[in-house]
């Protein structure tokens, strides 16, 4: 029998040069929050690839990080050796499958970026994720059979509203389109749907 393990939730997002792996994109900001007795603590860092990485100027429109910025950045290895670190240090042991990934398509889109750069990482992190549009579709249906875009963009409008009051109750402030940020609001959206 599989004993008991306590689940924590942590916001993961990245910034990627390029929508997809398979292009020769590459994560170019990682970003990873957690709650530690009810205070938000947040890790991010740019990331640099010497041997060169597809660069999509749309993917840099979105974003904002010019490819100058991630020349300057860490090499994958030593980020993830960090990150690593730093979730064991903030949270003790790590039980396997206990960390849960929090975020807007994490799953389809940020965790194939950070399995390829971020191995180590990634080790700790459950396959198993928590889809907040999945949330947002969730709650703009409830009660029908279907919802739609009015509303789901609503439920999200109002959400990310919630969570950005809620960090800078917390002192915490920044943009959209910033792993650091973006993994702290996805944390906030989460516990916004909690308390509805």
């Amino acid at each position: 029998m599989e004993s008991s393990k306590n689940i924590v939730y942590i916001g993961l997002d990245g910034e990627t040069s390029s929508l997809g792996l398979a292009d020769g994109g590459k994560l170019i900001q990682a970003g990873v929050a957690l709650i530690v007795n009810e205070k938000m603590k947040v890790f991010t860092e740019y990331i640099s690839w010497p041997m060169g990485m597809h660069w999509d100027q749309h993917a840099e429109a979105v974003h904002g990080i010019s490819q100058e910025l991630t020349q300057n950045g860490r090499y994958a290895e030593n980020v993830d050796e960090e990150l690593s670190n730093w979730l064991i240090s903030e949270l003790g042991e790590i039980a396997e499958d206990s960390l849960i990934s929090v975020g807007w398509n994490v799953a389809a889109f940020d965790h194939p970026f950070f399995l390829h750069a971020l191995p180590k990482t990634m080790q700790l992190v459950s396959r198993r994720a928590v889809e907040l549009n999945s949330l947002c579709f969730a709650k703009a249906s409830s009660g029908n059979v279907s919802a739609d875009y009015e509303t789901f963009d609503s439920i999200k409008s109002n959400a990310k509203a919630w969570g950005k009051q809620a960090l800078a109750e917390q002192g915490i402030f920044g943009k959209e389109h910033d792993a650091g940020y973006d993994a702290a609001l996805g944390l906030m959206v989460f516990r916004y749907f909690n308390q509805l």
